[in-house]
């Protein structure tokens, strides 16, 4: 899973976000401090390697705060971690964070 950790890095993803059949982009934003996190991270991180056509990134969001902060004012969420969010076509389609980040979401979502 790419790590984001500079604004061009965060505008890269959301070029790929606009490809359509490619399906959506997910933004993980990840801090080490919050036991919540540290579970669902390992989780997500599973997940995204046994799908390699779905489009993860991941942000240490107490390493780059900067571009954790980037992430929110672009896309116009509030931030929080972890945090999961949906992207398509440069917008943010979903967001979910704390306990209801999970498997069963993003399947929700039908990526």
């Amino acid at each position: 899973m790419p790590h984001l950790e500079s604004v061009a890095d965060v505008q890269e993803a959301l070029l790929a976000s606009n490809n359509a059949t490619a399906g959506p982009v997910f933004i993980y934003k990840h801090s080490s401090r919050c036991f919540i996190s540290k579970m669902t991270w390992q989780d997500i991180r599973d997940y995204a390697e046994r799908l390699p056509k779905e489009r993860f990134y991941f942000v240490d969001v107490v390493r780059q705060r900067d571009v954790s902060n980037y992430i929110s004012k672009v896309l116009s969420v509030v931030h929080e971690s972890p945090q999961l969010l949906k992207v398509e076509n440069g917008k943010c389609t979903g967001a979910v964070s704390h306990e209801r980040v999970s498997l069963a979401q993003i399947k929700d979502w039908d990526c």
